[in-house]
């Protein structure tokens, strides 16, 4: 919004410095030449219709130019902002959507890819958990006083897996 008034404001600027200048020059010529005191009245009020409704035009076209722009910038920020609220509540598969002339579409597409990447590690650890789990039960299924070397043995080559797989 800031970045609205400030180009609106410089386009007023403009505007009314190209009017003053503009008038004194015509009024310099008209000086000089044939123009009676209501003729001249008669062409200022045109001149001035004619620059109020030039700066309403340009007001209009800018603040509409300036509304698009931003509404490609801030429509991906709040797609990522619900993304990451999505994400946050353990909603790893959804996607977040814009549209194809967004800005931020690189952004999007980046935060894409790492919710695939953790979808990816959390699917790894959870296939990991299961089968640590299967292999625990199959070890404990088989304990007897004599086993038990042998248990503490498998039971440290678990251990040793599991370190590697979260490293």
């Amino acid at each position: 919004m800031r970045h609205l008034i400030w180009s609106l404001s410089i386009i007023f600027v403009g505007l009314a410095t190209c009017y003053i200048v503009f008038e004194s020059i015509v009024e310099g010529a008209i000086m000089q030449g044939p123009l009676t005191l209501e003729q001249w009245v008669v062409l200022r009020t045109s001149l001035r219709m004619g620059f109020g409704l030039t700066t309403l035009i340009l007001i209009v076209s800018v603040g509409f130019e300036n509304y698009l722009f931003f509404h490609r910038i801030v429509g991906p920020i709040y797609a990522l902002e619900r993304g990451l609220r999505r994400l946050t509540n353990g909603e790893y598969h959804d996607v977040t959507h814009i549209r194809e002339d967004d800005e931020l579409k690189d952004v999007i597409k980046a935060f894409e890819d790492m919710k695939k990447q953790i979808v990816s590690k959390i699917e790894m650890q959870e296939r990991t958990a299961l089968l640590l789990a299967s292999e625990l039960d199959r070890i404990l299924s088989n304990t007897s006083p004599d086993n038990i070397k042998v248990l503490k043995t498998k039971l440290q080559e678990i251990r040793e897996q599991v370190e590697k797989k979260a490293a």
